[in-house]
């Protein structure tokens, strides 16, 4: 399955916990990622319709 997300804010900090990585916030982004399906994260800034962009691609 493939999503494409947006959301503005601060990219909370993570832990690990449980087999995940988890993402804890009270507003804007939050989840968990299945370290075991992930071998690499990238983040990613690029120009996109005239406006800075930046992508989180796992």
């Amino acid at each position: 399955m493939n999503i494409i997300a947006q959301f503005s804010g601060a990219l909370p900090a993570g832990k690990k916990g449980a087999g995940y990585f988890n993402l804890q916030h009270n507003q804007g982004f939050s989840g968990d990622i299945c370290m075991q399906n992930c071998v690499y994260i990238a983040f990613v800034v690029r120009s996109f319709m005239l406006m800075v962009t930046a992508a989180i691609i796992f």
